[in-house]
């Protein structure tokens, strides 16, 4: 029971006004018996009595009318309150099922690093040993040449337990993977069905340079973008413009919500808390953020990130 319901009932006539219809009831009943039990005035204690029982059925029916009032309240109050939780927590559900997507192309790009950095140099360390030894061999003895090619025989079955564990572990994670740009359509199409809001969204450009660290940060300044736009702008229609180009990446959201007053969301704390975080996410990849609203005419963001590799490696040129 929540706490406006227990305000009502504590206000509601059935506790507010018990003693007084108490009070009220025996004194009526005991001038109703006084007057049955005096001759003189039957019929006046007949009227006292029936009007007693008259006030005890009206007052009851109050009573009874004011706490199916009171509790029909209560139940509309918690169902509101449940709708509002199943609601948020779908909306979670589907922020972290994407999110999962994320991690899994993290896993299996790890993997592949692993491959290419560890196991393709053995490889290429053992045909290197195998010429080299084909090339001395003449020089060598019999010894020599058995503990050399069971150093490479130990090698090659090392090096081909790691490739099969790493084909394992990549068919393990096989059936979950998604380029990020199918899979941020994907998510803002189910997110705009979960919370029946239009969501349109162009998307360019090319994934491939950008890390995994940088896709995850951008769908979650993305998934806090739109969430403040529907929880906080009550907005109908969000655009999304996103630019995936090879020296940064530009991210434009608007909304057509009641609009946020930016010199006063510092006093807003869970609007507040969700710019924050965005701005944070977007400053760790040394990027811009910006953000414009105007009170009945929504809410514009931007946001530019650089490419710092690119960047890094222009430098290393230079």
């Amino acid at each position: 029971m929540t706490l406006r319901g227990v305000m009502d009932i504590r206000k509601s006539p059935t506790t507010k006004g018990n003693l007084l219809s108490y009070y009220r009831y025996i004194s009526l009943a005991v001038v109703s018996v006084f007057f049955l039990l005096n001759p003189q005035f039957i019929k006046a204690g007949v009227v006292v009595a029936l009007a007693v029982v008259a006030w005890i059925i009206i007052d009851a029916q109050r009573k009874y009318l004011w706490n199916n009032k009171v509790l029909q309240s209560i139940l509309d109050t918690q169902q509101d309150e449940l709708l509002h939780i199943k609601k948020e927590l779908s909306e979670t559900m589907l922020e972290r099922a994407h999110l999962d997507q994320l991690i899994i192309i993290e896993e299996q790009n790890r993997i592949a690093n692993e491959i290419h950095d560890r196991i393709s140099q053995r490889l290429f360390g053992i045909v290197y040993s195998l010429h080299s030894l084909q090339a001395k061999s003449r020089t060598m003895t019999n010894d020599e040449l058995n503990d050399e090619y069971q150093f490479l025989s130990q090698s090659a079955n090392t090096t081909l337990k790691e490739l099969r564990a790493a084909i394992y572990r990549l068919s393990s994670l096989k059936k979950g993977e998604e380029p990020f740009i199918h899979l941020l359509k994907k998510y803002l199409d189910e997110y705009s069905r979960l919370v029946d809001v239009q969501i349109d969204h162009q998307i360019t450009g090319d994934e491939a340079w950008m890390s995994d660290a940088l896709k995850q940060a951008l769908y979650r300044v993305i998934s806090e973008a739109c969430g403040n736009a529907v929880r906080h702008g009550q907005c109908t229609v969000i655009e999304l413009r996103l630019s995936l180009l090879q020296e940064k990446i530009v991210m434009e959201i608007q909304d057509n919500g009641i609009g946020i007053n930016v010199h006063k969301y510092d006093g807003q704390k869970e609007i507040g808390i969700g710019l924050s975080n965005i701005q944070n996410t977007v400053n760790s990849f040394k990027g811009t953020f910006s953000i414009e609203g105007i009170p009945g005419f929504g809410t514009a963001m931007r946001v530019e990130i650089p490419n710092l590799t690119i960047r890094k490696k222009e430098e290393a040129v230079v």
